[in-house]
């Protein structure tokens, strides 16, 4: 579900709408990316953890943010 979830963020940001310093906000609730991924909300929100733990993404005011540096590092790891 990690590899899911790095896809779809990875889409996300190279269709979205970025912040003047290149950074994207996710908008849509861990539940809404389970839908979207198709796996339950656990793995969602363990693979989100996995994910800030390895500092490819930000969560601020819970809300996940890429910032350009973190979108390369996760296009990388798709590779």
């Amino acid at each position: 579900s990690k590899d899911r979830l790095c896809l779809l963020l990875v889409r996300f940001y190279e269709t979205g709408e970025k912040d003047k310093t290149g950074s994207f906000t996710v908008q849509y609730t861990q539940m809404e990316l389970a839908d979207k991924i198709g796996v339950n909300l656990r793995s969602v929100q363990r693979s989100i953890a996995a994910l800030e733990s390895e500092q490819l993404v930000q969560l601020k005011k819970g809300k996940m943010v890429i910032s350009k540096d973190q979108y390369e590092k996760l296009s990388k790891l798709l590779q």
